[in-house]
Parts: structure tokens; C-alpha cells; sequence
């Protein structure tokens, strides 16, 4: 382990390798910081809808993507559908 923490920083290593990283997710092991397995579910299957070819982006790894909307009307809502293969971050400004 000390080649390890040679290399990497305690606060990237989980508990069960000496580090001090945590994870409170309920899907994530605290103590390995790995995804639980658990079996998957009909109700988790994506199934998706069928979006005009205009509103279809994809992207590739580390892009950014932006969709300027102009809300006239109080009370509006903006529903939006979007699938990953990976970590996303997300925010409506």
C-alpha cells in the first residue's frame, strides 16, 4: 500500500485502501466506494420517446451543450429528456 499512497492521495482512496475518501450515496459502498450491485428492474429500462431528429444532440466526452430558452409565461415548465453512458453534470440557470 505505501506505493499506492506514493501515487495517489488519501483523500482519493476509500477506507478499505488506508484513504480517507467517502461516498454517503445509497447506491455506493462507503467503505470501497464502489456501486452496490443490485439487479436491474423493468421499471429502470430506458425507453425512449420519439423525438423529432431536430432535437437530438449528441455529444462527445468532456462537451458542453447549451439551450438558450426565453420563458414568457409564469408558471411554464421545461420538460426534458436525456440519456448517458456516464457521470453528467447538470444545471438549469
Amino acid at each position: 500500500m505505501d506505493k499506492l499512497h506514493a501515487c495517489i492521495s488519501p483523500n482519493a482512496l476509500p477506507p478499505c485502501y488506508g484513504g480517507t475518501m467517502y461516498d454517503d450515496h445509497p447506491m455506493i459502498d462507503p467503505h470501497t466506494c464502489c456501486t452496490k450491485a443490485q439487479p436491474v428492474r423493468s421499471e429502470d429500462f430506458f425507453i425512449p420517446s420519439h423525438f423529432p431528429e431536430v432535437n437530438r444532440t449528441v455529444l462527445k466526452c468532456g462537451a458542453v451543450f447549451s439551450v438558450p430558452v426565453t420563458v414568457n409565461e409564469k408558471g411554464s415548465r421545461l420538460l426534458w429528456q436525456f440519456s448517458v453512458s456516464g457521470r453528467v453534470e447538470f444545471a438549469v440557470l
